[in-house]
């Protein structure tokens, strides 16, 4: 390895913004100017819908298709990880995950808007039972209580 002040090997940038979370991104500039203009009275409101979106909203198992395939980027994510001889670098790492999690949570809010009444509420029962059986509720006061510990040790009054 080359003696780097960081230690460690430097990587060759292989990460790129992707063409899906690109037009994404486009879109929703898009359509953040045409919902000003509906709140102005300039003109009438459209429901948000991914302008690329050719599918129905009730088959479910293709509402990604093709707005949120994340397909591409997902390979280009494998791709820097894949082994550490051909890493990419951290900046390759951090963007292409944050567009990954970036348009699987707006897949999340589409689908969630869509869904149906029924499939809503099994959702959220769902949730909050996996939250309660896994003991997430407790551990987010856990998490507090600690942090305000950690913070005072050595501290001022």
């Amino acid at each position: 390895m080359p003696n780097r002040p960081g230690g460690g090997k430097k990587g060759k940038k292989t990460g790129v913004v992707d063409e899906a979370f690109s037009r994404r991104i486009d879109d929703l500039i898009t359509q953040a100017g045409k919902l000003y203009r509906a709140l102005a009275a300039q003109e009438q409101r459209v429901w948000q819908v991914p302008s690329d979106f050719e599918g129905d909203l009730l088959k479910v198992k293709d509402l990604h298709k093709p707005s949120f395939d994340r397909a591409a980027v997902n390979a280009n994510y494998e791709k820097i990880m894949q082994s550490v001889e051909q890493a990419g670098t951290t900046g390759d790492v951090i963007s292409v995950k944050m567009q990954i999690d970036y348009n699987a949570g707006e897949e999340r809010m589409f689908r969630h808007r869509h869904a149906t009444i029924c499939r809503c509420i099994c959702h959220a029962h769902g949730r909050r039972y996996g939250q309660h059986h896994g003991d997430v509720i407790r551990k987010a006061r856990t998490e507090a209580t600690d942090t305000l510990a950690a913070g005072a040790v050595g501290g001022g009054d």
